[in-house]
This record gives structure tokens, sequence and C-alpha cells, in this order.
């Protein structure tokens, strides 16, 4: 069996576009296709110790002052991914000052452990750093997220009809084996 792997961030569909299984992180996909959840998709605001030293600010971080300091964001299939802070049980929209706009999270990522500013990003693409301490978690007085409430998660998705074909199954049935709720 021969893997063809396409890593992007287009916006793939599933039985239009010439792509058996997709693997995706956001919100479970309203397409006609099965959505199997590998894993939740938590972010956290991020940046480097030394980076958290220099700020002007007393922490934790209000929302005030998260949009006064230099943020490094993600631009998606449909634009830069906007921030919120959860206040009183309440979403808001944070008006930030980005420092560093990319459509590819390791540049973000290598932004942030240059000291270039925050980085909201899925706890999961920075657990290593945060292992080691390169990055930590920034003190905020509200959970800061790319969603406002929703459930955001990694899902594994398929569409039924494809899962009948032998080789298709193996696979779908490997990768949720192997990743689901690592």
């Amino acid at each position: 069996m021969v893997f063809d792997l396409t890593y992007n961030d287009d916006l793939s569909q599933l039985g239009k576009d010439p792509i058996d299984i997709a693997i995706r992180g956001g919100f479970a996909p309203n397409e006609h296709v099965i959505a199997k959840r590998l894993s939740d998709n938590e972010f956290t605001l991020i940046a480097t110790p030394q980076f958290i030293d220099k700020l002007e600010h007393s922490l934790p971080l209000n929302k005030s002052a998260i949009e006064s300091i230099a943020t490094l964001q993600y631009r998606g299939p449909r634009g830069v991914i906007e921030w919120y802070i959860l206040n009183d049980e309440h979403w808001e929209p944070l008006k930030l000052t980005p420092k560093v706009i990319s459509n590819n999270g390791k540049a973000l990522t290598a932004a942030a452990l240059n000291h270039r500013g925050m980085f909201c990003v899925p706890s999961w693409s920075i657990c290593n750093y945060l292992d080691t301490g390169e990055l930590v978690q920034v003190p905020c007085e509200g959970k800061v997220s790319v969603s406002p409430g929703g459930d955001l998660g990694v899902f594994l998705l398929y569409e039924r009809t494809k899962y009948q074909t032998p080789k298709i199954k193996l696979c779908v049935d490997f990768i949720y084996e192997n990743l689901n709720g690592r």
C-alpha cells in the first residue's frame, strides 16, 4: 500500500477533491462525511519565559494588555484567525497587535521561540516545547482561544461509500486506532 500524503492548509472537500481521507482541526464538519473525533484541539496562549519577563504589564494579563502586546497570528484558508477572551462567562473578541502573520504553524512557532510575540496555538502542537520550558503558558485573567466557546477537535474524515474499499477501511481503522485520544 502506498500513502500519498498532502500537507496543506487548503480546505479540501471530500467527494469533490481527489482525497479519500482527511485529518482536520476545528469544528466537526457539516459535510456529508463521517467525522471521527481523534482528540481535543485545545488552544493555549504561549510565549517564551524571556518574552513574558520583558512585558510591562502585570500578570495575569487582562484584555487590554493582551491587545497591546505583540502577537503571532495564524492565517487559515478563510483569513487571519481571530482570538477571543472569556470574561465573566462571555467571549469577547480581541483587537490584536500582530507582529507576524503566517499560514505556517512552524514559522509562527519559530517566531515565538525567537521572542517575537505571543501565539495562541493548539496545545498538542507545542507540547514538547512546554515540557522543556522553552515555551510557557501566558497567565491571563480569562481563557484565550481562537473559538468563542466552540467544541474544537481533530477529526478523521472520510466518505461512507469509500469506507467499503478495503484499502480505505484499513487506513481509516489504522489511523483511528493509533491516533484516537493522543
